[in-house]
């Protein structure tokens, strides 16, 4: 498959690292993504030009006892990524010394004793572009195969200056593609920090509808017709036309950039803390102050086609969410289970609660949107509607909404005292009053 006029998944080697070819990020492109000016300073790390890598006061043995063994292949980058303008934690610094070795107490409760969660992801920060960045480095293989781009590939397509540019793209933009000196079957890509869509908590119900309907909103052109698939995952032409599939949409991989609703960064894998543990971070702004974009994240599951192969079929792949119908099926085409996965995520989050759970919270005032999801979630996929069809719905279903409800809290079925009820909903209301007075819409983006 070729990847279409002017890109090619090959890469061109820099001074740097690497890069796919064509691929020019925006001016300020990671700018974008940086928070307001903080008192957040990076981890002090030694100077490049001056240290000795022979000093090491941790035997291999003592690191090894430590670090995880995923840890030590970044403890072994640490020093490169750093001349590629990147720092990534103190654990991972050759020279490191366990805070916990001075005070035995510390164990466990601070910064440097929080170890990978992922193997092949890092958090670190960028400070080569004029601004301290967040940023997530992960370990990525080059090619997958010749049927399906690799990742670096896809995220590389939609990263190039005219595609990113489009308002309908919402993949997780690519900053930069470092090659790993030592395996040329691997490389280092380089994405903003982002956080997970419902962090912080929707303030109201028009916040989550923003989200939603940015999930369902299809391409406006009418020459991109017949496949249901929503702005999250984007059909784009650019001189032909070009349809992904996510094929595995969950609440996990759906993130949001919350550069304009904290002003202070946060630990990537702890989003309630402050970056350097001092304490938990609260949101500076809500969205309806802000209005955030979200992200399509792990394309591990991805599929990429062109008009000429549409409408396609082959077999299912099984994702996060094992109720899709058609996994039963030998072959079928994809795309309405893009609509089935998007349909029960709205169900599960939003409205019946995660079935999973002990207890899963619903969310009563949510239920007006089960008429848009039921007929997403149909058994039969000839019964569901087009993304397009469903955003249509989705509109016409808000529009009858009274503008009291779009602006009210998101009450769940999670017990509170009455005390703590109380507080909350004279806050809210006091907030939203001053938005009404703002002329702030109630649902972030629209008119209404």
């Amino acid at each position: 498959m070729s990847y279409g006029q002017g890109y090619h998944p090959q890469f061109a080697q820099g001074s740097s690292g690497y890069a796919p070819q064509h691929f020019q990020p925006q001016p300020g492109y990671h700018q974008q993504f940086a928070p307001q000016p903080s008192a957040y300073n990076p981890q002090t790390v030694p100077n490049p030009t001056t240290y000795n890598p022979q000093f090491v006061p941790i035997s291999d043995d003592r690191v090894a006892t430590e670090l995880l063994p995923s840890e030590v292949w970044w403890r072994g980058k640490y020093l490169w990524l750093l001349t590629q303008g990147y720092t990534l934690r103190d654990r991972y610094n050759p020279q490191w010394r366990p805070s916990w070795y001075d005070n035995p107490n510390l164990g466990g409760r601070t910064l440097d004793s929080q170890f990978l969660l992922h193997e092949n992801t890092i958090d670190a920060v960028c400070t080569k572009h004029g601004a301290i960045t967040q940023v997530v480095l992960k370990r990525v293989d080059r090619f997958q195969g010749s049927d399906d781009p690799d990742e670096v590939g896809i995220l590389g397509y939609f990263s190039t200056e005219d595609v990113s540019s489009d308002p309908r793209n919402h993949t997780c933009p690519l900053l930069e593609v470092l090659r790993d000196l030592e395996d040329d079957r691997k490389a280092i890509i380089v994405m903003p920090a982002l956080r997970p869509y419902n962090s912080p908590k929707f303030d109201s119900v028009g916040e989550a509808l923003d989200f939603i309907r940015q999930m369902l909103r299809d391409s406006p052109s009418s020459t991109i017709t017949g496949s249901p698939i929503g702005e999250l995952f984007v059909p784009i032409y650019v001189n032909y036309i070009y349809e992904r599939c996510d094929r595995d949409v969950r609440s996990g991989s759906i993130m949001m950039n919350p550069s304009g609703i904290y002003n202070t960064h946060f630990d990537v894998w702890q989003p309630k803390r402050k970056a350097d543990w001092s304490g938990r971070i609260r949101p500076d702004h809500t969205r309806t102050e802000s209005p955030p974009k979200y992200y399509i994240i792990d394309f591990g599951r991805s599929k990429r086609y062109d008009e000429a192969g549409m409408p396609p079929s082959h077999p299912p792949v099984r994702g996060a969410d094992t109720t899709v119908p058609e996994l039963g099926s030998q072959s079928c085409d994809p795309f309405p289970i893009d609509v089935y996965t998007v349909g029960n995520l709205i169900l599960a989050d939003f409205i019946e609660g995660n079935p999973l759970d002990s207890t899963p919270i619903t969310h009563q005032c949510f239920e007006f949107l089960r008429p848009l999801v039921i007929p997403m979630t149909a058994p039969n996929p000839r019964s569901r509607p087009s993304m397009q069809e469903a955003l249509s719905a989705f509109d016409t279903i808000v529009s009858q909404q009274p503008g009291w409800l779009l602006r009210s809290q998101v009450k769940s079925s999670e017990k509170k005292s009455f005390g703590r009820r109380v507080g909350a909903g004279s806050a809210h209301w006091g907030r939203r009053l001053v938005y009404i007075t703002r002329r702030l819409p109630a649902v972030p983006g629209t008119r209404r």
